[in-house]
């Protein structure tokens, strides 16, 4: 009220001046009057309207910022809506089938429930099928928590110790009489400076495999093993005699000891250099036909008699002796089985003590 009042007596004033005031008197008081309230008034309208503009446009940048996280929020749902998945046992058909597992690797929970997004399932598998292609093409079991793991780095020394292994295993199983009770594997050598696990488990798989109607593999070879009572041993020793590495395989059974011993040739290929107390040099593969027999002239004249009358082509053949007049053995290669009646007329000679076969792939 009172600025008022001062605005007023303040114009009453100025009035009354300018009637005391001439013609032009009044004509420039009322100039510079005009030209001095232009130069107050004009500042404070800039101003004013320069800080109502900052107002407004910060409030249009809060605005559009709201908005933006509003459609980013919108986006990422449609997205989740789109491409997740979930599984909670019972939203999933596959989950009805009975034969259907589901595990978790990785996603998100929400409530209680695990979300997978398709691009963490696309990872998972791309993963998996790497691995599993490394498996079957290299023998690399990467991330495996059942079989040991062997390094990449590793694996082209110890390949080749895997396929001696196994076959000394399916060779040794093959000889045997009774069931296995017990098995030890000794490393000499080289070998024994390698990391053995996986070594054992393929023994472990040749030695089961021709015996099981169930098919025998790395993950459940010493699972079988325990099953049936078999009791697995390791040892190593930094000397292989005559070579430079040497796995011997001693496997008890019906109460009598047998043992296989094998070794590489030029670091890759695979040979069996001992058969219990006979010293050999045979390439495991093929139709291989024991002979036991007494160290007497005829005896493998007479094999290869019935062998040739029954039109079998023998692709090796080696004999070794334990000592002069005493027994000998007789090992012959063919790329055909042998019919049980020609195993039936070798066995009918008196010089015969035994004859065994063994398949090796």
């Amino acid at each position: 009220m009172q600025i008022i009042v001062y605005y007023i007596r303040k114009f009453y004033l100025i009035r009354m001046t300018i009637k005391k005031m001439n013609v032009k008197l009044r004509i420039v008081f009322l100039g510079f009057m005009l030209i001095s309230g232009a130069m107050v008034v004009m500042p404070g309208m800039v101003y004013s309207q320069q800080t109502t503009l900052q107002q407004q446009l910060q409030q249009k940048q809060q605005e559009l910022l709201l908005l933006q996280q509003e459609l980013q929020k919108q986006k990422q749902q449609q997205i989740e809506d789109q491409n997740t998945i979930r599984v909670n046992g019972t939203g999933d058909p596959c989950a009805q089938t009975g034969n259907y597992l589901t595990t978790f690797n990785c996603g998100k929970v929400d409530n209680g429930t695990r979300h997978f997004t398709l691009v963490a399932q696309e990872n998972v598998a791309v993963g998996i099928a790497e691995q599993i292609v490394d498996y079957f093409t290299k023998g690399i079991a990467r991330g495996a928590v059942n079989i040991p793991s062997v390094s990449p780095e590793l694996l082209p020394r110890l390949q080749p110790y895997l396929s001696l292994a196994e076959q000394l295993g399916k060779f040794q199983t093959q000889l045997c009489e009774g069931g296995i009770e017990s098995l030890t594997v000794e490393y000499s050598g080289e070998v024994a400076t390698l990391s053995v696990a996986s070594l054992t488990i393929a023994v472990l798989k040749g030695l089961l495999t021709p015996i099981m109607e169930a098919p025998v593999n790395y993950v459940n070879a010493p699972i079988v093993a325990k099953e049936r009572g078999i009791q697995v041993k390791e040892v190593k020793s930094s000397d292989a005699g005559d070579f430079t590495s040497l796995i011997r395989v001693r496997v008890e059974a019906g109460k009598k000891p047998y043992q296989v011993a094998g070794t590489l040739y030029h670091k890759k290929d695979p040979r069996v250099v001992e058969i219990d107390q006979f010293n050999v040099e045979v390439v495991p593969e093929g139709h291989m036909l024991l002979i036991h027999n007494i160290d007497r002239p005829g005896v493998i004249g007479m094999v290869g008699k019935v062998l040739g009358d029954n039109q079998i082509n023998i692709v090796r053949m080696q004999c070794a002796i334990e000592k002069r007049g005493g027994n000998s053995m007789l090992i012959i290669g063919s790329d055909a089985a042998f019919p049980d009646t020609v195993l039936e007329t070798i066995k009918s000679s008196k010089d015969i003590l035994s004859v065994k076969v063994a398949a090796l792939s």
